[in-house]
């Protein structure tokens, strides 16, 4: 038994040199990284094509994602869905990003003192994407939660994204998005790059955009850029709600506070002088 163990252990280990990984891990985060970028709650044969495997040896990763925990299957639809597990390690990837901690306590500082919800969003291959939230007593009614990804041109988000961004970063979502809205205009929203470039223009200028209307029929929102130590915009934190009274003024109360709130975050991103200084902000007590 030992010896069979021992030629087992000294074949994966030659396989795992040539390679220079293990095929299985490999195989394993090519299941999961077909829920990305797919609907809510994908079919087994979606997820299969997305992984480029036969759905049968799919099928078998997924029942081993059931039953840690990784992923979920509804018992009436048959459709599948990431689990609790795959949360939980979604956040800890995300408390690994500067930003996101830092950011915590400030949006929590915004949604009270403002009465409004406020979230923090980073960008992904699809666009701009909500990994934080805090919400209003009374929450506006949209769509937008954590996981959410956010249009380019119909969101302030995806706006100031859009207009930090490298134009090569941007270009196929842009191109698909102003295609769209050519055909089915919004207001407010550009239908072609030379109406994309103005409003870019005026987001850099101001460091802040604005939207209402596409997102919810009476919501209005705000948002700002985040830049990292070398100057790239790394996060957009946003400020929105349904209130009657809640500002959204490019020199109102809302603006200043949103201004704030991000050049303290940038502020607090910097290389510290004093490796024990607090790096979190929010509410002083």
């Amino acid at each position: 038994m030992m010896r069979g163990a021992r030629v087992t252990n000294a074949t994966d280990s030659k396989r795992e040199d040539r390679g220079g990984g293990v095929q299985t891990v490999e195989t394993v985060v090519n299941v999961l990284n077909a829920f990305i970028g797919a609907e809510s709650m994908p079919m087994l044969k979606i997820i299969a094509e997305r992984a480029d495997m036969h759905p049968a040896k799919v099928h078998r990763y997924l029942a081993s994602f059931s039953k840690t925990g990784y992923a979920r299957q509804d018992p009436l639809s048959g459709r599948y869905r990431l689990g609790p597990a795959a949360l939980r390690l979604a956040y800890a990837a995300m408390d690994a990003v500067p930003v996101v901690p830092i950011a915590r306590p400030v949006l929590k500082e915004l949604s009270e003192v403002h009465r409004c919800s406020a979230f923090l969003a980073l960008w992904s291959d699809a666009g701009p994407r909500i990994v934080l939230q805090e919400k209003e007593s009374s929450p506006i009614m949209i769509a937008a939660h954590v996981g959410s990804i956010l249009p380019l041109l119909s969101s302030s988000a995806g706006r100031t994204f859009a207009a930090w961004l490298p134009r090569t970063v941007i270009a196929r979502l842009l191109r698909h998005e102003l295609a769209r809205l050519e055909k089915s205009p919004l207001p407010d929203c550009p239908t072609n790059l030379a109406e994309a470039e103005v409003l870019f223009d005026d987001i850099r200028r101001r460091r802040l955009a604005r939207i209402t209307g596409p997102l919810s029929a009476a919501a209005k929102g705000l948002s700002a850029p985040v830049f990292d130590a070398e100057g790239h915009i790394c996060a957009v934190i946003t400020m929105l709600s349904q209130a009657e009274n809640f500002d959204t003024n490019w020199s109102g109360q809302i603006s200043a506070a949103l201004g704030k709130a991000t050049a303290d975050i940038c502020s607090a991103l910097q290389p510290s002088t004093n490796e024990y200084a607090p790096r979190a902000l929010g509410r002083k007590s």
